[in-house]
């Protein structure tokens, strides 16, 4: 949830068809010594696991490919954006370079042919290479996707976050819920205490999120007053309790202003027969939490069930 919960400084690894004490694994730990290394035995195995966090590069034998090399290699992309793929081959089983280049493969390097030459030059350049490369680019990533005063992620991030956690719902066959918070009367704090007292009511409200959300949840400053979550496995009925938990953790941190501003809410349901996207749940939730405000006054606990209704049907 929060753009600086993974250490900024860990490299990971993921070796797919490796096997502890193989040359391509002996390799591997002497060209990569300051990451972690995963290893699955197949290429289903990386697909099929959640690699939380993802890893920034993926080594793959040549023969973990077989038999569709372009499509197992553009599952791999997909399944694990943002790591660099590289591919090691071997003289009983060459690669298709430009094959692997056009799904979307960094590099391919020649593993070591021999448990006695694991220091191969090329191999520990080409490897090294790709990792620290990939782990920079996401240092940056997350940089551009952390919200500055919050530390939490902004808009771009949580979109991002957002759509693979709606995907891994459907993958799984599992609801999620989409929230939208308000903090009112921001603009009054602004102008009678200043804005240090306004920038410390949304760092604490932030905080709040962190404490009653899990870390599996999707938490963002939106812009300005807006904070926006989605939480997997979530359904309808515990929108409820899931906003009062979160204004029970807002009521109980310390704070220097006279009361804690009303923070009003709107919610939106995903279930695996919707066909809603994130704007189309964003939307609703947006809608909820501004017919709170106009109709319910302060502090409102509706969720989205009637614009909900209105959306599928546009889909149907």
């Amino acid at each position: 949830m929060d753009a600086r919960a993974a250490d900024p400084d860990t490299y990971r690894a993921l070796v797919i068809g490796g096997k502890p004490g193989n040359r391509l694994m002996t390799a591997v730990a002497r060209a990569l010594p300051a990451a972690q290394i995963s290893v699955v035995p197949d290429l289903s195995s990386a697909v099929g696991c959640d690699a939380d966090p993802p890893p920034d590069m993926v080594l793959v034998w040549t023969t973990e490919l077989l038999p569709d090399v372009s499509a197992s290699v553009e599952m791999l992309v997909r399944r694990l954006p943002g790591a660099a793929i590289l591919v090691a081959e071997t003289e009983s089983c060459p690669a298709d370079l430009r094959k692997l280049l056009e799904a979307g493969v960094q590099d391919v390097v020649m593993a070591p042919e021999s448990g006695d030459n694991p220091d191969d030059d090329r191999f520990q350049e080409v490897v090294s290479r790709a990792l620290y490369r990939s782990a920079f680019v996401r240092r940056l990533r997350a940089e551009s996707e952390t919200d500055a005063l919050t530390g939490l992620m902004n808009r771009r991030g949580w979109l991002r976050a957002a759509e693979a956690a709606l995907h891994a719902c459907r993958r799984s066959n599992a609801p999620c819920l989409v929230f939208m918070w308000d903090v009112d009367n921001l603009k009054a704090i602004n102008d009678t205490l200043g804005h240090d007292a306004g920038d410390a009511v949304l760092r604490r409200f932030a905080e709040a999120l962190r404490g009653a959300l899990r870390a599996s949840d999707s938490v963002a400053r939106w812009g300005g007053d807006e904070f926006v979550a989605l939480t997997p496995g979530a359904s309808a009925q515990q929108a409820d309790r899931i906003h009062r938990r979160v204004m029970e953790e807002f009521h109980a941190l310390p704070t220097a202003e006279p009361r804690n501003p009303g923070v009003s809410f709107g919610s939106a349901q995903w279930t695996p027969s919707s066909e809603l996207t994130i704007a189309d749940l964003l939307s609703i939730a947006d809608r909820c939490l501004y017919a709170n405000k106009a109709e319910a006054g302060r502090h409102s606990r509706a969720h989205g069930k009637t614009y909900l209704q209105g959306v599928n049907a546009k889909h149907d």
